[in-house]
């Protein structure tokens, strides 16, 4: 096989990556509103088994409730929304000691764990699609500064037909590729 074969590889491979992970960030999201139909509709029935919603709900840590809100929700919403919506699905707060700090503090944690993203200057948050976390840019900064022999390890990972082959690239030209990368991530 020569590079172009592993180019065109490389290049299927990524676009099924991406499309399987839009269909899994999909499924997850229809998973949570389905979560939360159940837990809408558990009182609605006759006679109301709240042993089902009870049990369910003893499961659920506040952080993995609090993200399945979040996840299941088509805006992003404030603190205050999430703990609403908390009381709302029966999820007993009753052991916090301050509500809203531990509200704040688990949508601090996803935060930082990039679960979610906040808005409006940091006062809502929403579920953040997952994506490709290959940093392109690095990869093609690892190629072109190898040597040619060492650019079959990942063949074809340059953008625009670049030939990861070649000879090692002048700044300029390495300057143009990362950029490359970087506007086809946007």
């Amino acid at each position: 096989m020569d590079a172009s074969e592993y180019k065109e590889i490389a290049i299927k491979i990524k676009a099924e990556l991406e499309s399987l992970e839009i269909q899994q960030e999909d499924i997850e999201r229809r998973i949570a509103r389905l979560k939360q139909a159940l837990i809408g509709l558990i009182p609605l029935s006759e006679p109301p088994d709240n042993s089902v919603i009870a049990s369910y709900l003893n499961e659920l840590s506040l952080t993995d409730a609090a993200r399945q809100i979040i996840q299941a929700s088509k805006k992003p919403l404030t603190p205050t929304e999430i703990k609403q919506q908390l009381l709302s699905m029966g999820k007993d707060l009753s052991g916090q000691k301050n509500v809203m700090a531990s509200v704040h503090a688990l949508l601090k944690r996803l935060a930082t764990n990039e679960e979610i993203e906040t808005r409006d200057n940091g006062l809502t948050y929403q579920w953040k699609p997952k994506s490709i976390t290959m940093d392109w840019a690095e990869v093609i900064n690892n190629l072109t500064n190898s040597s040619p022999g060492d650019a079959a390890v990942v063949p074809g990972a340059l953008p625009g037909g670049e030939d990861s082959s070649a000879e090692t690239p002048t700044p300029a030209r390495k300057s143009r590729l990362i950029e490359a990368v970087r506007r086809s991530q946007k």
